[in-house]
């Protein structure tokens, strides 16, 4: 049997309930420039397709860069596609200023995107939610990223190897 190539889709978290069930039930991975919650199906048995935390509004199809416009229903997901559904954590204790949390959200979002990119570890669906510090602003993007690497083979319990 040849390896099956997996759709890996990622959207948003946006409700409240969905960032507490995380940060209660999920498994914490800390690293300098980021803390970061997460849950996947492996770990509690949650079905994605199932109970996903909101309707899928906007969503970016990975190795595509471009955003995609999502089923209508997250039940027409097929079962080879993956489901990354991330939140992100700033507030005004990170930054009073606006313009420095919306660069570090979008440091965050496309570390992830790369990381992803870079890695075929990742093969259910998780939430993560990410909080960050305030070295990722002087890190190297590179360095974002490595800690990405090492999460997401953690989301499937796979060993780290970098």
């Amino acid at each position: 049997m040849g390896n099956v190539v997996q759709k890996v889709y990622v959207t948003s978290l946006t409700r409240k309930s969905a960032f507490q069930r995380i940060k209660k039930k999920g498994r914490i991975w800390r690293c300098d420039v980021f803390k970061a919650c997460f849950l996947s199906e492996k770990m509690t048995g949650w079905d994605a397709s199932v109970e996903a935390p909101m309707p899928l509004k906007k969503q970016c199809v990975l190795p595509s860069t471009k955003i995609q416009t999502p089923p209508t229903h997250n039940k027409q997901t097929t079962n080879d596609s993956v489901l990354i559904y991330q939140g992100l954590i700033l507030s005004k204790r990170f930054s009073k200023k606006a313009v420095v949390r919306n660069k570090a959200r979008r440091i965050l979002k496309e570390a992830l995107r790369a990381a992803l990119l870079q890695t075929d570890s990742v093969t259910c669906s998780a939430q993560i939610v990410i909080i960050p510090n305030l070295l990722l602003l002087q890190s190297p993007f590179q360095k974002v990223v490595t800690g990405f690497l090492k999460v997401l083979p953690m989301i499937t319990g796979k060993k780290v190897r970098l």
